[in-house]
């Protein structure tokens, strides 16, 4: 809120707790939790395209079920 929406809000609002710069601890927390959501997003993409090409390659493997 402080980056964003502080410069638009009427000055009279500003002392308000919601428009308060965050310390550096609540920056780092912020940071630390970005990065977590970002990793765990990143896994979560790698199982999902890795599931997809072992089923690919099941599916289109001609060596598969010869005979």
């Amino acid at each position: 809120m402080f980056l964003r929406y502080r410069p638009t809000v009427p000055p009279e609002y500003h002392d308000n707790e919601i428009y308060a710069e965050p310390t550096a601890e609540q920056w780092s927390k912020v940071k630390v939790e970005k990065a977590d959501r970002s990793d765990f997003h990143r896994a979560q993409r790698e199982k999902k395209y890795a599931v997809k090409e072992a089923i690919e390659k099941h599916a289109f493997d001609d060596n598969i079920g010869a005979i």
